[in-house]
């Protein structure tokens, strides 16, 4: 619904799990205008209830992309919201915005609202320090990217991009740490790449490319300070993974995620994730990062897994 979104139309860009939640919320309503698939106006909504009154509806935020104004979808796009009101029952709707905002200040008169005589007075109380904490998962995030490949480009252009998604590590069991093996002897690395030759055939990629890509994993396993482990289950090799700590921090980067083509459809994605999770938990982290490209299919995976974007880079060669 919110996959394309025109400039301006939200104050930031729309996070998946923010998205989610809302969505989920049964209480909180968005009415959308597109062209062409591309979300070019919104109004948001809040209907709340009160012991001694009956339900009202908040009109949270309204937006058009500048392309878009002057052609009446605000006032549409308010006017929708304001049907949904009186569908789920309420009584009255109502929204505040500056004295000074004469554009507002119109496209709500227009819709049929009435100004109220007395001078509102806001007040703001931060409930969380979110944007210090975003920035430690940023910093973080694009610091693990920079030990890996050199550079850590932010863009802002979605066409070729990578995702960096953050998950919070949350110290529990370490029953599945057992599934992991690290990939340390000469024949471990043998095996490794026999398995990285089948995955990356089914990417297009030669025999030659796999193994020169293993022998490049190698050369990074001297000198950073990462480990490449296998995941066993029902006492076969299933897939590896790589784990990336950072010296000096609380963060981890996970890296060269693959369950092999043979064991895919089976769950045992979870299992691997799991696993490196409780191993880097163990070894002191508190965040684990991970890069996706922005339209493959992983990233929606680690979504539903509890990851979540902090930033947007240049995708970069292995």
């Amino acid at each position: 619904m919110l996959n394309v979104v025109a400039p301006d139309v939200f104050d930031h860009e729309v996070r998946p799990g923010y998205l989610r939640a809302f969505l989920d919320d049964p209480h909180s309503h968005l009415a959308i205008a597109t062209d062409d698939d591309v979300v070019v106006g919104m109004a948001s909504g809040l209907v709340y209830g009160h012991p001694d009154k009956p339900l009202q509806l908040f009109v949270n935020e309204v937006g058009v992309a500048p392309s878009h104004r002057r052609r009446g979808l605000g006032r549409a796009l308010v006017r929708c919201l304001l049907e949904r009101g009186r569908e789920v029952g309420c009584s009255e709707a109502w929204v505040v915005t500056e004295e000074g905002n004469a554009v507002a200040r119109g496209l709500y008169r227009a819709a049929g609202g009435r100004e109220d005589d007395d001078l509102a007075v806001v007040y703001t109380y931060p409930l969380a320090a979110e944007a210090t904490v975003d920035a430690a998962l940023r910093s973080a995030a694009l610091r693990s990217e920079a030990l890996l490949f050199g550079a850590a480009v932010p863009v802002h252009d979605a066409v070729g991009a990578k995702v960096l998604l953050v998950k919070r590590l949350v110290h529990g069991t370490d029953e599945v740490r057992h599934a992991l093996v690290a990939i340390e002897a000469e024949g471990d690395w043998a095996a490794y790449a026999e398995e990285r030759v089948r995955v990356e055939a089914g990417l297009g990629a030669g025999a030659g490319d796999a193994r020169r890509m293993v022998e490049a994993m190698r050369r990074r396993a001297a000198t950073l300070p990462i480990r490449w482990f296998f995941v066993w289950a029902g006492g076969e090799r299933v897939g590896a993974v790589g784990l990336l700590t950072l010296e000096g921090s609380v963060a981890g980067r996970l890296q060269d995620v693959d369950v092999f083509p043979r064991f895919r459809g089976r769950g045992l994605g979870r299992l691997l994730l799991r696993a490196i999770e409780a191993e880097a938990a163990a070894v002191g982290c508190r965040l684990l990062v991970v890069g996706a490209d922005r339209d493959d299919w992983p990233r929606g995976w680690y979504e539903r897994s509890g990851y979540r974007e902090v930033a947007m880079v240049r995708r970069q060669p292995a």
